[in-house]
């Protein structure tokens, strides 16, 4: 059981999860959402391996016309797409990779993002953009989580000098990444194990799904054990995202409290919809919905009565116990944007990459098909080394993606519109538009004529 001692820190046991086909699938429940999880402690017998690894989660393949948000991946081949299942759309910035700036960008207490991986199996050029774009997935959690109860809360990372996070490249052996306390001592063998750092790791491995360390302590204050590192929060790559890791970075500062009135008893809680809710051991409790509308999967704490308020209703459970939102390392405002120091010390940075930039100076011709009164299917040949794709729709930027084929849906009928494709590559580099795609969506009961290629 977890969080039992309040002055030791302790394991939150991994969750396992196979997403569900077709839309995104929350962490610690089987598929289809029926009946409850369960969780495997490492090294258990019987206990369920993370899947196969899953391409990037948050790479949207249908888009909203109107608002560019992504929607359901299985809208992409046709039919009606789904209700976008993210509160809002990701921090604006290089393909969405940008974060709340504070100060110089290392000082103080703060959230590192690691790539763990096993030796000859690095793949941080490959990665490193969703690395960056999944922890500002995170920090969307904590900041709509905040408005929620009128306040501001943002994870304070460790950032590079254009405000995107930094991703420490380690590697470690396959022995340290095949558990997690190994994993842990690893990283704090390689200096991974400062007081003002919580770790948020992500592990190029199949072992859990997601898991991580909590102290437990209960108490209000500043003096709070959650307030101090090291701690560790460990997504696998088969459920690597922004959901995850900001839910094992919520065990890290301090949630659920065994005495918090919806809580498991295991570090969670049984009140739905809840980024931190679901049945686990050893008790399996059932669980209750009562935030009913979906989009709370994606926000903390269901209510604000558990673990997190900015703003606590004196003499509640969260004014007399301890609350995640007074946790050091999240700010309670909006960053200032600027990094006086570019290249602070004693920080590592992250290893240069030497990926050639996108081949050409413009990005690929588009080819449009599937037209209809109100959508169409964008495509275009997959560019080497391309790590984000830029959708321009008539000469405006509408949204970052990595897919190469697209679902735009929620075009006007019978409307005129061009479409064309930038590219970012792995070292942050950005093409111009390439050759645009004119097209006309359908009347009422007419044919489009065939796409025409203009130049933008």
């Amino acid at each position: 059981m977890c969080g039992g001692l309040p002055h030791r820190q302790r394991t939150v046991h991994p969750r396992s999860r196979r997403p569900a086909q077709g839309r995104r699938h929350r962490e610690g429940h089987r598929p289809g959402g029926q009946g409850q999880g369960r969780r495997v402690r490492p090294g258990a017998a019987g206990g369920r391996r993370a899947g196969p690894r899953q391409a990037p989660q948050d790479a949207p393949a249908a888009l909203d016309a109107a608002t560019g948000k992504a929607t359901d991946p299985g809208a992409a081949a046709g039919g009606t797409p789904a209700t976008p299942t993210t509160p809002s759309t990701p921090a604006d910035g290089p393909a969405g990779q940008t974060v709340q700036c504070d100060g110089d960008g290392s000082t103080g207490n703060r959230v590192q993002v690691v790539y763990a991986h096993g030796p000859g199996r690095d793949r941080y050029a490959e990665y490193a953009a969703s690395f960056k774009k999944w922890a500002a997935d995170a920090d969307l959690i904590y900041s709509t989580s905040a408005k929620e109860t009128g306040g501001i809360r943002h994870i304070r990372y460790v950032t590079s000098a254009d405000c995107t996070p930094s991703v420490l490249d380690i590697e470690l052996p396959d022995s340290a990444l095949s558990e997690f306390s190994a994993t842990n001592r690893a990283l704090a063998a390689k200096g991974l194990d400062r007081r003002d750092r919580k770790y948020m790791v992500f592990a190029d491995a199949q072992v859990y799904c997601g898991i991580g360390t909590f102290n437990g302590d209960e108490r209000p204050g500043q003096d709070n054990l959650s307030n101090f590192g090291p701690s560790y929060g460990r997504t696998d790559n088969g459920c690597w995202g922004g959901h995850t890791a900001a839910h094992e970075l919520g065990h890290n500062l301090g949630a659920v409290n065994n005495s918090a009135p919806n809580t498991s008893r295991g570090a969670h809680c049984t009140d739905e919809w809840d980024v931190m809710c679901y049945s686990d051991s050893p008790y399996y409790p059932q669980m209750r919905t009562v935030c009913t509308d979906r989009e709370a999967e994606n926000v903390l704490d269901c209510n604000h009565d558990d673990y997190f308020h900015t703003n606590p209703r004196p003499g509640s459970y969260l004014a007399t116990h301890w609350n995640i939102a007074d946790n050091q390392f999240l700010m309670k405002a909006n960053g200032n944007g600027t990094q006086p120091n570019p290249n602070p010390s004693p920080t590592p940075t992250t290893r240069p990459t030497a990926d050639p930039g996108p081949s050409g100076t413009t990005g690929p011709e588009v080819t449009v098909g599937q037209v209809s009164a109100d959508s169409a299917v964008v495509s275009w040949k997959p560019v080497s080394n391309a790590a984000w794709y830029q959708i321009v729709l008539n000469g405006k930027h509408m949204a970052w993606v990595q897919p190469s084929v697209v679902r735009i849906y929620n075009l006007q009928p019978g409307t005129q519109y061009t479409v064309a494709v930038a590219v970012r590559d792995r070292a942050g580099h950005d093409t111009k538009p390439g050759k645009a795609s004119s097209f006309r969506t359908t009347g009422s009961g007419g044919a489009p004529p065939p796409p025409t290629p203009v130049t933008c």
